[in-house]
């Protein structure tokens, strides 16, 4: 190790704190507004260098082997770790920073896959933001697209970006992929594979749960019928007892339309009903078998003697109240 470079490295660090404390504590008063805002631009920029140095720092991490060293099962559990994250933060610093980041390899290191982002960030000119939606529209550039397409896809993007919002990039990367692929011909099973995906996040405090995705065709033809049929006002309505249900064999269209008059649900709850119901009526089905000898259904947990005097709080088996 170069006993030089190691007090330059360490000395940056020190330095680094040692200025964040000053931009803390030192008042802002003295300061006119054109000094101020001169101030929160070249702080902006720093930081998002800094994002630069979270991606190195993340590759050294990695050919250091320091996660198998530590008895951590992978990077991003060493991560988490290490540095106290979430996991979710520090999975996303790991795939930046394979695409960020210079790789190393025999012979000297080679480019990031993403080079004129990388660029930009280390610059300091673009932001978290703008890398995230940049990412976005070149994942959806379909494989058969010429490189040289995605390469100038990458530049036009990164280009706007060092000057303009990261709101607009998606405006812009719809207009790039309607000129890469006008007639959707380029994109492929495979394309469409690598971009299908449904994510249930964390639950809030408020009990409630994002869901976000995308899907593909075949999916999609099996949710449009189902929401045909049991999100159309009346069904499904959990706050009406009379309300034709999935379970019904029969569909009583009198019944149907008396409880879509009483129906005040937007279409997108009734959605979420529908799915609901859906869902809990196979749950109810003895042919879907066990899941790790289990039968695969909702399991509730309550203490016995909640159970006896009708009150309580029960548990489902991840946990939820």
């Amino acid at each position: 190790m170069n006993p030089g470079a190691e007090t330059t490295i360490v000395s940056s660090a020190h330095a680094l704190d040692t200025a964040v404390e000053n931009l803390l504590n030192t008042s802002l008063t003295p300061l006119c507004d054109e000094q101020f805002i001169t101030l929160m631009g070249e702080v902006e920029t720093s930081m998002r260098k800094l994002e630069a140095v979270k991606h190195r720092f993340v590759t050294e991490t990695c050919t250091r082997s320091l996660a198998a060293r530590a008895g951590s099962t992978s990077p991003i559990k060493f991560l988490e770790q290490t540095l106290r994250l979430s996991h979710a933060d520090a999975a996303s610093r790991v795939n930046a920073a394979k695409q960020l980041s210079p790789q190393p390899a025999l012979g000297g290191d080679l480019e990031p896959e993403l080079a004129y982002v990388a660029e930009a960030q280390r610059a300091g000119a673009i932001s978290v933001d703008h890398v995230r939606r940049i990412t976005q529209v070149l994942k959806r550039i379909p494989c058969a697209a010429d490189p040289g397409q995605k390469d100038l896809a990458q530049d036009v993007l990164t280009t706007y970006a060092r000057t303009g919002s990261p709101d607009k990039l998606i405006d812009l990367g719809e207009i790039i992929l309607a000129h890469i692929d006008p007639d959707g011909t380029l994109t492929q099973d495979k394309d469409r594979d690598r971009m299908r995906g449904l994510t249930l996040g964390r639950k809030r405090a408020d009990a409630m749960s994002p869901l976000i995705g995308e899907i593909t065709e075949p999916l999609r033809e099996v949710l449009e019928p189902l929401l045909a049929k049991f999100a159309r006002p009346g069904m499904c309505n959990p706050a009406d007892p009379d309300s034709p249900k999935v379970a019904d064999r029969t569909l009583d269209r009198t019944k149907l339309k008396a409880a879509a008059e009483r129906d005040t649900r937007s279409a997108a709850q009734r959605n979420h009903d529908a799915l609901l119901a859906v869902l809990r009526f196979q749950l109810d089905r003895p042919k879907l078998g066990s899941h790790r000898g289990l039968p695969v259904e909702a399991i509730i947990t309550m203490r016995l003697e909640d159970v006896e005097r009708g009150a309580g709080i029960a548990t489902t088996a991840t946990g939820a109240p």
